[in-house]
């Protein structure tokens, strides 16, 4: 399975402000700085759970369907359409009625009700499932996952190269490490 973003979330995690209180900044001097680090923190936490944080549309491209379709993002909320590309090679949408969906599951699933539809032969991503995930809003994200973003804020802002020299050797804070993984999902393989 091949993800793109179709339509990316436009606010923050972690508002620049709440970063800079974290960080005991009072100057403006870093506000790029601090803001990048705020979208690699969002990032990591992402890649480490397998959880989406801010709403987002995704397209999925599959080469062919199967009776079971998983998608391993965390939280979907909503299959937007599920197209593909018929034998003759125009692209169709499937009719939402031929199909369950169980987005409460961690993978979530799509479930053909009487057989999958027939894709054009040997076309590679022939099945397109757009579909929205992530949470509502920032207040609705946990704040365990909040907490672990603004540690590695601090740590990165405090140790800004791989090694420290002259110090005892640290890492990315275990306690940001033990915030997420409560939430790790495991990502399914076919």
């Amino acid at each position: 399975m091949l993800k793109k973003i179709k339509l990316a979330a436009v606010n923050s995690v972690v508002s620049l402000n709440d970063a800079k209180l974290h960080l005991r900044v009072d100057h403006s001097d870093d506000d790029a700085l601090i803001l990048w680090l705020i979208e690699a923190a969002k990032e990591q936490v992402e890649n480490t759970t397998w959880t989406t944080l801010l709403r987002t549309t995704y397209t999925a491209y599959f080469n062919r369907f199967s009776s079971v379709m998983v998608l391993d993002d965390y939280p979907i909320t909503e299959i937007t359409s599920i197209k593909y590309y018929n034998s003759e090679g125009v692209l169709t949408t499937v009719d939402q009625s031929t199909y369950f969906t169980d987005l409460i599951s961690t993978p979530s699933i799509i479930i053909f009700k009487d057989g999958t539809p027939t894709t054009q032969h040997l076309r590679p991503n022939a099945v397109e499932i757009e579909y929205k995930a992530g949470y509502i809003n920032t207040n609705a994200i946990p704040s365990s996952l909040k907490s672990a973003i603004l540690l590695m804020i601090g740590h990165w802002y405090e140790h800004r190269e791989d090694i420290v020299i002259g110090s005892t050797t640290t890492e990315v804070p275990i306690s940001s490490k033990s915030l997420m993984n409560n939430f790790r999902k495991n990502r399914f393989t076919a």
